[in-house]
């Protein structure tokens, strides 16, 4: 359904008139409902600024305070889950790293929160779960935290590059300041697992943790 010239077709009897065309994407509501959208993201005509925002449609808005409202919540319990990680850190050198990341993640979550506040949602009555990888996970080694940096942190990296190029302006310029940052924690878990990889032992607790970690990163982007 995306390929054009072949996608969804219709063909109206009385006039022969055949309509064809590639679906841009599918959005499905919490009723398990489909819609049809096509949406131009990076357009300058339809960039969105705060005071413009409460003229958008529901569903905009609602797709909006959901993003926001993720981040604001997990990315402050996922500073509270690195904070916990430090000590599996093997040199000063990389519990330092990992303590410069906890700060970036409170930071991340700042961010966010201030920008909800300006909105006129109290960050403080939130009713929004943390994602289930940080309430239903926990690294046990080295190993198994330089990996979630390396590929879950990656797919958060992937995210916030879409973020950068949304229509709403104050959420686009919240992901550019963030996606640095995101990028340094992504590439460090890189370099922490291709130096784990060296030995025999760690490469082994590497790989077990790719297989733990991999699939929630690729599940970042649905099913």
């Amino acid at each position: 359904w995306r390929q054009n010239f072949v996608g969804v077709q219709y063909l109206h009897e009385k006039t022969g008139l055949l309509i064809f065309g590639a679906v841009d994407d599918i959005w499905i509501n919490a009723k398990g409902e489909l819609h049809v959208v096509d949406y131009k993201a990076t357009s300058k005509d339809g960039e969105v600024t705060l005071d413009r925002f409460g003229d958008m449609p529901l569903e905009y808005q609602e797709a909006v305070h959901n993003i926001l409202t993720i981040h604001t919540v997990s990315e402050l319990y996922g500073a509270e889950v690195f904070y916990r990680w430090i000590p599996l850190a093997p040199r000063p050198v990389d519990k330092w790293r990992m303590s410069q990341i906890l700060r970036e993640e409170y930071g991340h979550h700042l961010r966010f929160a201030r920008l909800q506040t300006a909105m006129g949602v109290d960050v403080a009555r939130l009713e929004k779960d943390p994602l289930t990888l940080f309430t239903t996970y926990e690294a046990e080694n080295w190993a198994d935290a330089a990996m979630f940096l390396a590929t879950v942190d990656r797919a958060a990296r992937l995210q916030f590059e879409d973020f950068t190029r949304a229509s709403f302006l104050p959420l686009r310029e919240v992901a550019t300041s963030t996606l640095k940052e995101e990028v340094g924690h992504a590439e460090f878990g890189r370099l922490s697992v291709a130096e784990l990889c060296r030995e025999r032992t760690t490469r082994e607790q590497a790989q077990r943790a790719l297989e733990k970690w991999f699939p929630m990163a690729v599940a970042f982007y649905g099913r």
